[in-house]
């Protein structure tokens, strides 16, 4: 499954930074939970956190697989990622960059959270 998948599932249109910072997460064979495991994340309340903050976006009854869409918030994540990239005199965004990105943001959404 992709983030795209998860988004389609929640009948959301955009692909957020939380629908893929998920699908990574899920993935327990996988690099970023690997880190995120490293670095001490609580990756049970992360998850939780950010399955509740999917579940309360705006929903579309039948989203159109073409009406899919990254969203502004996912690009910017990308963008700072790229930013990173340039600043280690890296040639290419990796999964570290894109990872240190997230960081950034599981502050916020897990911040969002504890505010509830």
């Amino acid at each position: 499954k992709s983030s795209i998948d998860l988004a389609k599932k929640y009948h959301h249109t955009t692909v957020d930074p939380e629908h893929l910072l998920f699908y990574f997460l899920s993935d327990q064979e996988g690099y970023f939970f690997y880190l995120a495991k490293k670095v001490g994340l609580d990756l049970p309340e992360l998850l939780s956190a950010t399955q509740k903050l999917l579940s309360r976006k705006n929903t579309f009854a039948t989203p159109d697989i073409a009406s899919i869409h990254f969203s502004n918030s996912l690009i910017d994540l990308l963008k700072n990622a790229e930013i990173l990239a340039k600043s280690w005199k890296d040639t290419y965004i990796s999964s570290d960059h894109l990872f240190f990105s997230y960081c950034l943001l599981c502050r916020h959404i897990l911040s969002r959270q504890e505010k509830e």
